[in-house]
């Protein structure tokens, strides 16, 4: 998706906003948090961010064996 056609687009959620890319019909978001894990807790809603946070690749991988 990352290509010269691609185009930034940027939203606005609850928590702040978040910068895609579209090309043609199809607009793309990756990594957007949406919970901040706690060890042996239950997930709690994500911090809210100031700025434009980009969401144009995936977050990290969860280590695995």
């Amino acid at each position: 998706m990352n290509s010269p056609e691609a185009q930034p687009v940027v939203v606005e959620t609850a928590s702040g906003k978040l910068e895609g890319l579209r090309r043609g019909a199809c607009t793309v978001f990756r990594g957007i948090p949406f919970a901040a894990a706690r060890r042996f807790r239950a997930p709690e809603p994500v911090a809210a961010w100031s700025g434009v946070k980009p969401a144009r690749d995936f977050g990290d991988m969860a280590p695995q064996n």
